[in-house]
């Protein structure tokens, strides 16, 4: 009479894992590819794919690394925010530059007094600060 073999269960050990992170980083490598960084033969992943518990660990893994990417694009979302806000307020702290040296020429072509554009301008010839 033959004897009825057991199945061994499924135990995840760093080779299972590191297939599992390379599968989940979504570089689109070939199954001989994953073997080959594994150190296993293609047929072994084929294998360890039929397993739950491996399928599981894998799908668990590729949500991490979704998470994980998520996490990078709201950071970078972030930092291109404060840019662009920081840009617009030099933009508009230079129109408004703009528009007082317009101003201040006007003044200048009518005639005004010089006591009178300096008060506009906001410094007296004393508050000016040097840059020595």
């Amino acid at each position: 009479m033959r004897k009825r073999s057991r199945k061994r269960a499924f135990v995840l050990t760093e080779k299972h894992k590191l297939a599992a992170q390379i599968f989940a980083q979504g570089d689109f490598v070939t199954m001989q590819e994953v073997a080959d960084r594994v150190g296993v033969h293609r047929s072994t992943l084929w294998r360890w794919l039929q397993h739950r518990e491996f399928q599981r660990y894998c799908e668990r893994a590729r949500c991490a690394a979704v998470a994980e990417a998520m996490k990078d694009i709201e950071r970078e979302a972030r930092e291109m925010r404060r840019e662009i806000l920081r840009k617009e307020r030099e933009w508009e702290k230079q129109k408004r530059r703009e528009k007082k040296a317009e101003n201040v020429r006007w003044l200048i072509e009518h005639g005004a007094p010089e006591e009178a554009i300096r008060e506009y301008v906001g410094k007296k010839k004393s508050e000016k600060k040097r840059f020595r």
